[in-house]
């Protein structure tokens, strides 16, 4: 354990395997959030061949209205 001192403030490193990072364990992180992330892309892709086609802007421009009666 490693004690150090700044302005009277007393810091104690503490680390343990499971709080320790290496390369090897880095890679498997960064490669695990790429393949979350491909697959939320993709399943986004889907999504979006899934979706009607957009409105024309003919449309857009007219909305359809609904008779509210009295109001």
């Amino acid at each position: 354990m490693f004690m150090n001192e700044v302005d009277g403030t007393k810091f104690r490193a503490v680390n343990s395997k499971s709080n320790t990072y290496n390369a090897e364990v880095l890679e498997k992180k960064l490669k695990r959030i790429d393949e979350n992330i491909a697959e939320y892309l993709s399943q986004m892709d889907k999504n979006d061949e899934a979706e009607p086609d957009p409105l024309s802007p003919e449309q857009i421009k007219k909305p359809p209205y609904r008779n509210l009666g009295n109001c």
